[in-house]
């Protein structure tokens, strides 16, 4: 049925045969995958060393910073959205793309940071030190003896961030352009086209 209705009449696949015709889904599908992947590299290594400051330092205000790189998961979205626009405008960023690397990175931090610092208190920093007495340095140790070690929480951490990137449209919203639309901005647009099933088939597959 071209409009959405229960019970359902016939079942067919013509919704998602409809899917290679629409217009910009290929390149918004793309430039999402693009975006989350970027986003969860750069977490990936920024939560990494962001945790272990805040498992092993004993400076001042280590809580506060720990709680500081968590804050985006407290807030609306829709707030770091207005937010973000705003900074970036003031700083003369006016480029879709950069903008909305830089606030996926933010949006995606706290999930690696969070997932990380958990793994880090029941992570035995004696290991390092030991591997650091056998000659590696201490970016090897941590990547030869940490990494293996909390593999589960980096893929934990990496996955939420990635859907969480991936998934993202309250921020989004604020910094795509013509020329450069996620999949959930993409799909806004349908809705208010054309509200048929197919947006409902892309949500499926997703």
């Amino acid at each position: 049925s071209p409009v959405f209705q229960l019970p359902q009449g016939e079942i067919s696949w013509r919704w998602y045969e409809r899917l290679g015709r629409l217009d910009g889904l290929l390149d918004s599908v793309l430039l999402s995958l693009q975006i989350a992947a970027f986003a969860t590299a750069v977490s990936l290594v920024l939560g990494t060393m962001a945790a272990i400051a805040v498992a092993r330092g004993t400076f001042p205000g280590r809580e506060t910073i720990a709680t500081f790189l968590v804050s985006p998961l407290m807030l609306p979205g829709l707030v770091i959205g207005i937010a973000m626009l705003q900074y970036f405008r003031a700083m003369g960023l006016r480029d879709a793309l950069p903008s909305l690397l830089i606030a996926h990175v933010i949006v995606v931090l706290p999930f690696v940071m969070r997932t990380l610092t958990a793994g880090l208190s029941l992570f035995d920093f004696s290991l390092l030190d030991a591997a650091r007495t056998l000659g590696l340095s201490y970016p090897k140790a941590v990547i030869r003896v940490m990494v293996p070690v909390l593999a589960p929480s980096f893929i934990t951490g990496g996955l939420f961030g990635f859907l969480a990137s991936l998934d993202n449209y309250p921020i989004s919203i604020f910094l795509t352009d013509v020329y450069h639309r996620t999949l959930p901005i993409q799909l806004l647009q349908y809705l208010g086209e054309s509200p048929d099933p197919t947006v409902a088939a892309v949500s499926t597959l997703i």
